[in-house]
């Protein structure tokens, strides 16, 4: 990526994929492992070539659409990532989903 001038990648914090649920927190803001981990790998690998990592935070279907359980994922990310220079947190990205996952301004 470095060598094609690509110097920003995008990660999302919550994932389901073929019933495999590949979150970083729970859906209340708890550190998941080995998820979180692997995250902080990925960071720190893209970080030593130069790359900034975009951490899209995003609401599963079946997430709580209270406002502070989000709130509480939210803090959670920014504390574990506290110590890496290279991460963008994107907590409101998808202004076209118009289900509970979008986070209004």
């Amino acid at each position: 990526m470095a060598a094609r001038k690509i110097n920003w990648i995008r990660v999302w914090t919550f994932w389901g994929w073929s019933g495999t649920d590949l979150s970083i927190t729970t859906l209340t803001g708890a550190v998941r492992e080995p998820y979180m981990s692997r995250l902080k790998t990925i960071i720190s690998e893209a970080n030593s070539r130069g790359i900034i990592v975009d951490v899209t935070m995003s609401r599963d279907r079946g997430a709580s659409p209270d406002i502070n359980d989000y709130i509480a994922c939210a803090r959670t990310i920014a504390t574990q990532l506290l110590p890496y220079r290279n991460v963008y947190i994107d907590v409101g990205n998808e202004r076209d989903i118009g289900d509970a996952r979008h986070v209004p301004i």
